[in-house]
């Protein structure tokens, strides 16, 4: 019985659960890429190399 419930309310919360984890991974793979392209400009500034357009 204890089974039962367990599954029931996991598969109740578990639609939400997967869309707040998604949004968590968007949101970090943005932040990263964010990161990314700011040093790759403060490095292409320092050498000389004109930054690419995006």
């Amino acid at each position: 019985m204890n089974d039962e419930i367990w599954m029931r309310t996991w598969n109740e919360g578990h639609k939400g659960f997967c869309d707040d984890l998604d949004r968590c991974f968007v949101a970090l793979a943005g932040a990263v890429t964010r990161v990314r392209r700011r040093r790759e400009a403060h490095v292409r500034s320092r050498i000389g190399v004109p930054g690419r357009h995006i």
